[in-house]
């Protein structure tokens, strides 16, 4: 290195040595004196590997993972290399983290409030600069049920519109698409199925509390006004059943009135016996009638879900953006437990193109 200093490799195999040293020592008891000399070394090496290696991703890629892994290991324990590895992460070419984006976006319920403004401010530079590529993955985010989640998440949108405005309508047309997607995804009937399934486990255990608290929810949501043909129609058919059965169950809430609950268990056993009909019959959705707004969605700003990527390993062209031109009109619904379904899009290319929409995953993984 000192009469090279310019060569990846000789970096490269400084900053590896000293990493994997660092990792070997950690699994039993590392000094504080060996940590900090072997994670100063790494991080300077890796800091020269990456400022030479550019936009190249075949030499970045596995040596920005490995300081990443440094970042939310020895970072949070020291902040003498925190503030090293913060400054080493600041002059890594943006286009680097695209490929380790799953990495980042997995890790906002670290509690390290230092480390957490560091990921958040790495996060809002991608955005700024490829907004297309972390769009959806910062608006699923929202819908977390972690508040810490929710929090970042719109930190990070907030900061990025503040910067340039001109992202604002970007954001606000890809929540209204997740939003519709989700409820395509999940219909209110599946929505009942799945909730007075899980509820029944807990009034047949005695576990009322739990039962009222999940329930409770969902009749929170009915208050909501009908947006669709099929919202329309289902509390249409159901509404009154389940005001009532709301009106049981807030009695058994407020004054731990039981034979309230019990009432009220018997209309969603009602309810319950009638939606089961239809839960398994169903084999396609139309789009107009579960999603107005999809239905009606064309020529949108936001890329084809998927599609934004680089072109060559140095990141020197991005490949033609295609964005989602409308709707398939059809959702075909596959006879599984879960129910997915297939729903296509048609790109501003002309090509159709098809996505598996599933209601009961984790969103986490979605972010991912």
């Amino acid at each position: 290195i000192k009469f090279n200093k310019k060569s990846y490799k000789l970096w490269h195999s400084y900053a590896l040595f000293n990493y994997k040293y660092y990792k070997y020592l950690a699994k039993s008891k590392i000094s504080k004196i060996d940590e900090i000399l072997l994670v100063s070394n790494a991080v300077e090496g890796f800091k020269h590997s990456l400022i030479i290696g550019g936009k190249n991703k075949n030499k970045t890629y596995q040596d920005l993972l490995r300081l990443l892994d440094i970042f939310f290991t020895s970072g949070i324990k020291n902040y003498e290399l925190l503030s090293l590895i913060a400054d080493t992460l600041d002059v890594v070419e943006i286009e680097a983290y695209l490929n380790v984006l799953p990495q980042l976006l997995c890790r906002f319920d670290i509690k390290d409030k230092k480390v957490l403004e560091i990921l958040i401010n790495i996060l809002i530079k991608i955005g700024l600069v490829h907004p297309q590529a972390v769009i959806y993955s910062f608006i699923v985010m929202k819908l977390s049920s972690s508040k810490k989640r929710q929090s970042a998440a719109a930190q990070i949108l907030y900061s990025i519109c503040k910067k340039k405005p001109e992202i604002k309508d970007l954001v606000k047309e890809c929540e209204m698409f997740i939003n519709e997607i989700n409820k395509c995804a999940m219909l209110l009937h599946e929505e009942w199925f799945e909730t007075l399934e899980n509820t029944s486990k807990m009034y047949y255990t005695k576990d009322y509390q739990g039962m009222a608290k999940y329930l409770w929810k969902l009749h929170e949501k009915a208050k909501e006004k009908p947006e669709t043909m099929y919202e329309f129609h289902f509390y249409q058919t159901y509404g009154s059943d389940i005001n009532e059965a709301g009106y049981y169950l807030k009695d058994f809430m407020e004054n731990q009135n039981f034979t309230s609950l019990h009432q009220a268990w018997d209309i969603y056993l009602n309810i319950y016996s009638d939606i089961i009909e239809q839960y398994e019959k169903f084999e396609t959705i139309s789009l107009e009638y579960v999603s107005t707004k999809l239905h009606n969605f064309k020529d949108s700003k936001i890329s084809l879900p998927g599609s934004y990527s680089i072109k060559n390993e140095n990141y020197s062209k991005l490949n033609k953006l295609i964005r989602i031109q409308k709707m398939g009109q059809i959702l075909k619904v596959f006879n599984t437990k879960q129910h997915p379904r297939k729903i296509s899009m048609i790109g501003t290319d002309n090509k159709e193109y098809l996505f598996l929409l599933k209601g009961h995953e984790d969103l986490r993984q979605d972010e991912r």
